[in-house]
């Protein structure tokens, strides 16, 4: 993701630390990341993966999650710097 989201607005909150356990997002902006995340589970059948980490920073952990797991994750303002989310792949529903 940019840094900068909805235009010019910054994702993370000028208080999201480098060493908390989540990012601290702008609660204004979850709901447009979530649903972009929505977005890419419906259209990606291959799956995805939305690594929430700064650029240089090393995954950790890669947690393997469904779309709406995720989409919980970010509206609860819980994603972790040095996880690597993934969405599996799923079937095709005959569409």
């Amino acid at each position: 993701m940019p840094g900068e989201f909805d235009g010019d607005r910054q994702l993370l909150t000028d208080d999201a630390g480098w060493d908390a356990i989540a990012w601290t997002m702008d609660p204004e902006l979850l709901p447009a990341l979530a649903e972009a995340m929505r977005v890419l589970g419906e259209k990606l059948p291959q799956g995805f993966a939305l690594r929430a980490t700064w650029v240089g920073s090393e995954v950790r952990e890669v947690r393997v999650v469904s779309a709406d797991e995720l989409i919980d994750l970010v509206l609860a303002s819980r994603l972790n710097e040095f996880t690597s989310y993934r969405v599996p792949p799923h079937p095709r529903d005959g569409r």
